[in-house]
C-alpha cells in the first residue's frame, strides 16, 4: 500500500472506550510467532539471486504473452523481467527516472501497459521485440490514476481517477484518450482506489475519500456514482474484489465495515458488523490492504494493521475476525490463490509469507530464509505465472517466488 499522507489520529471517544480497548488487551491470544510458525501445507518459499538495489522499485507488474514476468517501474529506473523458466532475473528498456511512476500494469493484444500515477505518460511494454517506450500525450499532476480494468465490451483499458479529473482510456492499438473530463462527479483528491468489472458490463471504482461508487459504462461513454454518500475523506476501503455471486466487495482500511455493491440491482450496501481494529492500530486505520476469493466463494482480506486475517461469506453476508492474532503495521496487502486451493499473501512488513488453508480457515505464516526479514516494505505486488506467484521488490533486494505443492 502506498500510504497517503498520514493525520493526526482521531482520539479514542471517551473513557468507556479506553477501557474497553484496555480489556482487550488484558483479554487478547497471544500474539503469533514469526520464528516458530510453520506451513498447514506444504508451500515453498525461495529467494531468487539476482540483487537490485533501491528503494520502492517496483510494486506490481504483469505476465507477459512469452510466459514473463514483467515488473512496471515504481521508482526503479528500468523494466523488471523474469524468467519463470530458469529463474532469470534481469531489467530491460532505456532509463525511466521519477518517483511511483507506475503501479500496476496490464496486458493488452500482447502489450502491457502501466497506468501514469506520477508519470505523465502510459508506459508500453512489447514482450515480443523487448521493448519499452512511452506513448501518448502527456498528462501533469501527482497521483493521477490507481488501476485500470480491462473491458470486455470494447477491449480498451479504462484507469481509476485518483487525483485526475478524467477517465483515461487506453485502445487496443496504443491509442490513447480521456472520458468525462471536466465532470463534476470527477472533482476532488484521493478519490477511488482501484476498479473491479460488474456483471452488467461496467467498470466500478472503490471509494477511497471520495463520497460515492465510481460507475464507468463503456458502452455509453458515461461517468457517474451510485448508492448513497458516504463520508467524505477517511481513505474508507482499500481495492475490492469479485465475489461468485457477482457482487463486489470493497476492503475496509478506514471503514468499518465491508462495502457491497451489487451491479445487477444497482445497490450499494455495507455488511457486516463494525470491525475491531485491534491493538497495533486502535484508531482503526489501514486495517485490511487487499483480499482474495477462494475456491469456496469466502472473501479473506489481508490484515495490514488489523490484527486478524477477515473473513466474508457473501451468501450470508457475515464478516469475521480469524486465526492467531498479528502484530504490526503494514503486514500484508496483496495475495493469491494458489494451486493447492489454499490463500498465500505477499509480505509488506511481516517477516513470513501468510497463508490460508481455506478448508479448516487455519491461518499461519511461512519463514522467509533471507538476510533482514523484518525489513520494511519489502514486496508489494505479485504476478503468478505457472503456479507460482512471483512477488515484485520494492525495498527487497530479490525477487521472492511463493510456490504451493504440485
Amino acid at each position: 500500500m502506498v500510504r497517503a499522507p498520514s493525520c493526526p489520529c482521531l482520539p479514542v471517544a471517551g473513557v468507556r472506550a479506553a477501557l474497553r480497548h484496555f480489556l482487550r488487551r488484558l483479554t487478547a491470544p497471544a500474539v503469533h510467532d514469526y520464528a516458530a510458525s510453520r506451513p498447514l501445507a506444504q508451500c515453498s518459499v525461495e529467494i531468487l539471486d539476482a540483487a537490485i538495489m533501491g528503494r520502492d522499485k517496483w510494486l506490481g507488474g504483469e505476465l507477459g504473452d512469452d510466459g514473463c514476468v514483467y515488473g512496471v517501474p515504481g521508482s526503479a529506473l528500468r523494466v523488471l523481467k523474469v524468467s519463470p523458466s530458469d529463474g532469470v532475473v534481469e531489467t530491460i528498456g532505456p532509463e525511466l527516472p521519477g518517483k511511483f511512476k507506475w503501479l500496476r500494469g496490464i496486458q493488452v493484444d500482447g502489450f502491457i501497459y502501466g497506468v501514469p500515477t506520477n508519470s505523465e505518460r502510459v508506459l508500453q511494454i512489447s514482450p515480443a521485440s523487448g521493448t519499452v517506450e512511452l506513448i501518448g500525450e502527456s498528462f501533469k499532476g501527482a497521483w493521477k490514476w490507481h488501476g485500470g480494468v480491462l473491458c470486455p465490451v470494447d477491449s480498451c483499458v479504462y484507469a481509476i481517477p485518483c487525483n485526475a479529473e478524467s477517465v483515461l482510456k487506453i485502445f487496443p492499438d496504443g491509442r490513447i484518450a480521456t472520458i468525462a473530463e471536466g465532470s463534476p462527479v470527477l472533482k476532488g483528491r484521493c478519490k477511488w482506489y482501484g476498479g473491479l468489472l460488474g456483471g452488467d458490463g461496467c467498470i466500478y471504482g472503490i471509494p477511497n475519500c471520495a463520497e460515492s461508487v465510481l460507475k464507468i459504462d463503456p458502452a455509453k461513454q458515461e461517468v457517474s456514482t451510485i448508492g448513497p454518500k458516504f463520508l467524505q475523506g477517511g481513505q474508507k476501503w482499500h481495492g475490492g474484489v469479485v465475489g461468485k455471486d457477482g457482487c463486489i466487495y470493497g476492503v475496509p482500511s478506514h471503514a468499518e465495515a465491508v462495502l457491497k455493491i451489487d451491479p445487477m440491482a444497482q445497490k450499494v450496501s455495507t455488511i457486516g458488523e463494525p470491525i475491531d481494529s485491534g491493538l497495533w492500530r486502535p484508531n482503526g486505520k489501514y486495517k485490511y490492504g487487499g483480499g482474495i476469493v477462494a475456491p469456496s466463494g469466502a472473501v479473506y482480506c489481508f490484515p495490514s494493521d488489523a490484527d486478524f486475517v477477515l473473513k466474508i461469506v457473501p451468501e450470508t453476508e457475515t464478516v469475521s475476525l480469524i486465526g492467531p492474532r498479528f502484530e504490526g503495521h503494514n503486514k500484508w496487502q496483496n495475495g493469491f490463490v494458489g494451486r493447492d486451493g489454499n490463500v498465500y499473501a505477499i509480505p509488506c512488513n511481516a517477516p513470513g509469507v501468510l497463508q490460508i488453508v481455506c478448508a479448516t480457515d487455519g491461518v499461519t505464516t511461512i519463514p522467509i530464509d533471507m538476510e533482514n526479514p523484518n525489513l520494511q516494505d519489502k514486496w508489494e505486488g505479485g504476478v503468478e505465472a505457472n503456479g507460482d506467484m512471483y512477488c515484485m521488490p520494492q525495498n527487497a533486494k530479490k525477487v521472492l517466488r511463493i510456490a504451493p505443492m504440485r
